[in-house]
């Protein structure tokens, strides 16, 4: 299941909200972070995980900005390792990016919960 859920803006100016966003969404589940052009056919891929078995996808925030993405990530990943370290599902920082991305228009970022 795919929750959209996204806010706009400045990657600075939203990224306390999106802190509160990790923060609730992070109660009591495991999570992962990350981006993606299309979370529709991210999530197809996360839910035939064998090795997770992700309860839903929720879309946090949405941009036309690779930098602003890939900045996000960087920082709710951070945040989550720092805060809530035996809660997170990442095995690396972020920050990585989008391979082409002047290929597409809108870049999200979203966390996987279960």
């Amino acid at each position: 299941m795919v929750e959209w859920n996204p806010i706009t803006g400045h990657a600075s100016q939203v990224l306390d909200d999106l802190r509160k966003k990790l923060s609730l969404h992070q109660r009591g589940k495991q999570v992962k972070i990350g981006i993606s052009t299309d979370p529709k056919a991210r999530w197809r891929k996360h839910s035939k995980s064998k090795k997770h078995e992700w309860e839903k996808m929720i879309v946090v925030y949405k941009t036309s900005s690779h930098k602003s993405v890939s900045f996000i990530e960087t920082e709710l990943i951070a945040f989550c390792a720092d805060k809530y370290p035996d809660k997170i599902e990442n095995e690396v920082l972020g920050g990585g990016g989008i391979n082409n991305p002047e290929n597409f228009s809108n870049f999200y970022v979203y966390f996987l919960v279960k």
